[in-house]
């Protein structure tokens, strides 16, 4: 608010002082002889002066004359009373140099010694007053000018840093306008540069050598919050003691003076320290610590950090000190927002990398289950690092089941359906989208993750995430981390918007899944059909060629098939021919093919297995299907099979020729009576 004009009686009470002080000094009457005309001019002064600042748009200009011309009539007064008033000359030139500008100071000084030379002229005063003023003034302009010059430098050193910090800020946080996909790799280049270019560290021990040099403590310390570990550490320090200890971690719910600046949110200033805190916590020895400042950095009303300075002296620090830190403070508060900004900027355009590698991913790479939920796998652990996961996707029944995992414990969890009454399977059916659990909400004995009996997975936090499917179908995409309230409200975000993305791309990739095995396998019996047959041995065949191996081709047909579906009709015979290939499934190793050669005829490619071997494990199959029999509508149907068995290298040297020698030995199995296995001689071939 402007300050009020002065009413023309003040203003002439404020001359009428003034000019009575003048007078007062040059005619040294009638102080002399009135003590009360002199009482009058001071106390005029003092109130034209109170009135002056409080008022007056002319406070300070009219001060400076006025303040002066009171000290100099006093000087007088005392001067011609025989008693010496030198030192409250003094002290008014001192309080001239402390109170206004440079110049100003002089220029009262300079008033102050020509008056005083004017009283010595007319032998009022004496020389040597003079020559004591002018060696006082000397004196406290010399140490004015080196305070005003100190605080100068203090001064360009705070602006070039806020500068430098203010300019990094512009430059680095500049980002180009991103198009419809930015380029990532710019991105992430320019938020790791601006990270490492701007380390906390750094730009620390920057400010801590700044105010080292300017107020010279014992110790000055700064302490940053672990945002992670939800503790403070100090980053930067300088320290006269070799008992600093830079490895002090500062606990939120401590009893150290630094734990009580961050749980109260309050600076603590200590001119003279209790005895029960002159030894702090970041001191490793026995190290007496008498005056100390601690200023909380604060930003959004959350501590972020601690700088604080100390002296083994009581008294060390004034208001200047206290007036300084403050300052490093607030400038420190934006260099941590920035950090934190940098920080955010990283994570961000780490994820957008993620996220479009994600998606550049699932556009190059094939179209296979396994692979897009192992890529689902990578890309949630590079959002988000975690120590269990698992992904369940819909089966055919429309259930779900554990398909990937990855971690310690969460591989035990594979293959298991997911129970209905499950927190995943209520999840799935609720249609939340995501949810995040604590250890609370998975204890208890009733209470299961994905099934009963499962095992536990060790996690302290778990976030479910469902994978959206058409037809209301959806996987679930489990993350689980030992730590506590572990996955934030980004994390949800983030992962919700990536499963998007990966649920249509698993949709598609499980269809596609049975589209393959619907191009390989035989529609009634689930077994491989003839021209994947063929391919298998075509690979077997070209193997060999070039590492010398063993094979055998066991041929089969179902001994009188036609009077099963002459007699029980052709549904019948199907349950037959399912049957059979159940059988054969079983019986058979699991490196070896099974597969329907045609109609009633099935093959089966017996690896690392020769002649002799082959002959007995057919023989064990013809044994087993002889014993087994089919009930249908109340009646049980014995099955019984012919087997004709062929070898590699011994019998062919082709698939053409094994399956020919192969399907003449079944051909003689049938013609000798059926229900036996029959082997091609051996040719001698090796």
């Amino acid at each position: 608010m402007k300050p009020a004009a002065l009413s023309t009686a003040e203003l002439a009470i404020s001359i009428l002082a003034a000019a009575g002080l003048c007078g007062a000094l040059v005619i040294g009457y009638p102080i002399t002889q009135h003590a009360l005309w002199l009482l009058f001019l001071i106390v005029a002064f003092f109130y034209a002066a109170v009135r002056l600042i409080v008022r007056g748009n002319l406070a300070i200009p009219m001060f400076m004359v006025l303040f002066p011309l009171a000290a100099l009539t006093l000087y007088h007064f005392f001067a011609l009373q025989c008693v010496s008033a030198l030192p409250l000359l003094i002290v008014t030139m001192a309080f001239a140099f402390f109170a206004f500008r440079f110049i100003d100071a002089i220029w009262m000084s300079s008033m102050i010694l020509g008056v005083t030379s004017i009283l010595v002229v007319k032998g009022q005063s004496r020389w040597m007053d003079v020559f004591w003023l002018v060696v006082s003034g000397a004196v406290w302009a010399l140490f004015f000018w080196l305070q005003s010059h100190e605080r100068e430098s203090i001064r360009l050193r705070a602006e070039t840093m806020e500068r430098r910090a203010r300019g990094f800020l512009h430059h680095s946080g500049h980002r180009p306008m991103e198009r419809e996909l930015p380029d990532l790799d710019l991105e992430t280049q320019q938020a790791k540069a601006a990270a490492s270019a701007f380390r906390m560290e750094n730009v620390m021990n920057w400010v801590i050598d700044i105010i080292q040099e300017i107020m010279h403590p014992f110790s000055c310390f700064f302490f940053f919050m672990d945002q992670q570990e939800g503790n403070m550490r100090a980053i930067a320090y300088k320290s006269k003691s070799r008992f600093f200890d830079p490895d002090t971690v500062v606990e939120v719910n401590g009893d150290g003076i630094l734990s009580w600046v961050v749980q109260h949110k309050q600076k603590m200033v200590y001119e003279r320290m209790p005895k029960e805190q002159q030894k702090p916590e970041y001191y490793n020895y026995r190290e007496k610590i008498l005056s100390c400042i601690v200023y909380p950095v604060i930003i959004h009303k959350r501590v972020e950090g601690l700088l604080g300075m100390d002296a083994r002296r009581s008294y060390s620090f004034g208001v200047d000190e206290e007036q300084l830190i403050e300052l490093f403070a607030r400038l420190t508060a934006e260099l941590v927002e920035a950090f934190r900004n940098y920080q955010q900027m990283m994570t961000e355009a780490d994820y957008k990398n993620a996220f479009y590698q994600a998606v550049r991913e699932i556009i190059q790479t094939r179209l296979d289950l396994n692979a897009r939920l192992d890529l689902l796998i990578k890309i949630s652990n590079m959002l988000k690092k975690s120590d269990e996961i698992a992904i369940a996707v819909p089966k055919e029944d429309g259930s779900l089941v554990i398909r990937k995992t990855w971690g310690d414990y969460s591989p035990r969890l594979m293959g298991a359906v997911v129970h209905p009454e499950s927190v995943c399977g209520q999840l799935a059916a609720s249609g939340s989208e995501i949810a995040c659990l604590s250890p609370e909400e998975l204890a208890g004995d009733s209470k299961c993750l994905v099934s009963p009996g499962e095992t536990k997975l060790k996690v302290n936090s778990v976030m479910l995430v469902m994978l959206p499917m058409q037809n209301n179908i959806r996987g679930v995409l489990i993350i689980g981390s030992r730590r506590r309230d572990y996955f934030t409200h980004a994390d949800r975000y983030s992962f919700s918007t990536l499963a998007a993305q990966f649920g249509v791309a698993i949709e598609n990739a499980i269809y596609l899944t049975k589209i393959r095995e619907l191009a390989i396998t035989d529609g009634l019996t689930g077994l491989y059909n003839h021209r994947c047959f063929q391919d298998f041995l075509l690979k077997d065949f070209k193997l060999a060629a070039r590492e010398p191996q063993v094979f055998s081709l066991v041929i089969m047909d179902i001994d009188h098939f036609k009077k099963f579906n002459d007699t029980w009709g052709h549904p019948v015979g199907d349950e037959v021919l399912k049957h059979l290939a159940r059988m054969l499934r079983e019986l058979a190793r699991e490196m070896d093919i099974v597969a329907r050669y045609g109609g009633e005829e099935f093959v089966i490619i017996m690896r690392q297995c020769d002649l002799k071997a082959a002959v007995k494990s057919a023989e064990r199959i013809r044994k087993t299907c002889e014993k087994t029999q089919l009930k249908v509508n109340d009646n049980l149907l014995s099955i019984t099979i012919s087997l004709g068995v062929a070898s590699y290298p011994v019998h062919a040297q082709s698939p053409a020729e094994l399956i020919a020698v192969a399907d003449a030995a079944l051909y003689s199995a049938k013609k000798n009576g059926r229900n036996r296995v029959e082997y091609a001689p051996d040719s001698g071939r090796q």
